[in-house]
């Protein structure tokens, strides 16, 4: 699994996608400087810096297929070096965080970065301007009260301040997740039809997309995409953004429904059961031979109003228990 870097290379890819060529004659689909700000909103009142890690500057190269980069780094404008590392199959990335912007700016200050990229067929180096650029500010959400007691059956729009200078060339983006990190609503990506764009003050979200009695992490992101260089590096794109994302917990009425077991056969050694679920609610099944040591046996997200499990193996021991857990 990748890192939280992943998402903001997804993000520029679709950008990649949306104005540069379909096709990809390289190694090298896309490359890019990234500043982000990460804040925090639990009230009403204006969001604050995050304090596990409010600034961050990333830098990353992502390819047009699997294992093609074998190495990349990025010179800075004072000729320092720092090494990119593999972030999944087709991605390298660097990233460091901050806990101040002037921290941030120090360490990364305004200049010219040298990315030198060495992949399967290719050997590039590309070179992006990183201005001083402002982040954009930060997103806040105006109906914060009404989001912590969503009703999931009905539709809830989702509402914030308006994005200073935003345009449509900007972007907005916003992503539910649950408490086990799976994300359970996303607005259109950018370049799909109806994606958000700097204009955007609200989203709704349409009924059925959350569980009753459930806490989630929204992630409300603006993003400015100030460079799009698309000849330095043949059939690829450089990028440079900057980035505000809030992070708000909301939570949904009701209450969860509990999960009940009921065993279906036990025949020959092997054993079937089966348990109620919601679809699209993530179950994870665990096993043991011996209290307590539990082990995972299954996950699923399902996709019915019952999942149905059989252990073949259920007869090697004199006994053997099973449980489901609810991340």
């Amino acid at each position: 699994m990748k890192t939280i870097l992943s998402h903001i290379q997804f993000i520029f890819c679709i950008v990649i996608l949306s104005f540069a060529p379909a096709a990809f004659a390289g190694d090298i689909a896309v490359y890019g400087l990234v500043k982000e700000q990460r804040l925090v909103q639990t009230n009403n009142a204006a969001p604050v810096p995050d304090a596990a890690s409010p600034f961050s500057f990333q830098c990353f190269v992502d390819s047009t297929g699997p294992d093609l980069i074998t190495s990349a780094s990025v010179s800075l404008p004072s000729s320092a070096m720092r090494t990119l590392t593999a972030d999944g199959e087709d991605s390298f990335a660097f990233l460091e965080s901050f806990p101040s912007a002037s921290a941030l700016n120090s360490a990364y200050g305004t200049g010219t970065y040298t990315l030198t990229i060495d992949s399967e067929n290719d050997f590039n180096a590309a070179q992006l301007s990183l201005p001083s650029a402002a982040f954009p500010n930060a997103p806040q959400i105006t109906n914060y009260t009404a989001a912590q007691a969503i009703n999931p059956s009905n539709a809830f729009t989702l509402a914030w301040l308006p994005f200073s200078g935003g345009t449509g060339a900007d972007f907005i983006e916003f992503t539910i997740r649950d408490s086990a990190e799976n994300s359970v609503f996303r607005t259109g990506e950018l370049g799909s039809n109806g994606h958000l764009n700097g204009t955007n003050t609200s989203m709704l979200i349409p009924p059925g997309s959350l569980f009753p009695g459930e806490t989630y992490q929204l992630d409300l992101m603006f993003a400015k995409i100030v460079t799009r260089d698309t000849s330095s590096i043949p059939n690829a794109t450089g990028v440079v953004g900057f980035l505000s994302r809030t992070s708000i917990g909301i939570k949904t009425t009701g209450e969860v429904p509990k999960v009940s077991l009921q065993v279906i056969s036990i025949a020959a050694g092997s054993f079937q059961f089966r348990f109620n679920t919601q679809p699209g609610k993530a179950y994870q099944v665990q096993f043991a031979d011996s209290l307590p040591d539990w082990q995972n046996y299954f996950y699923t997200n399902a996709t019915s109003s019952e999942v149905v499990i059989t252990d073949g193996s259920a007869g090697s021991g004199p006994r053997r228990f099973f449980r489901v857990m609810v991340p």
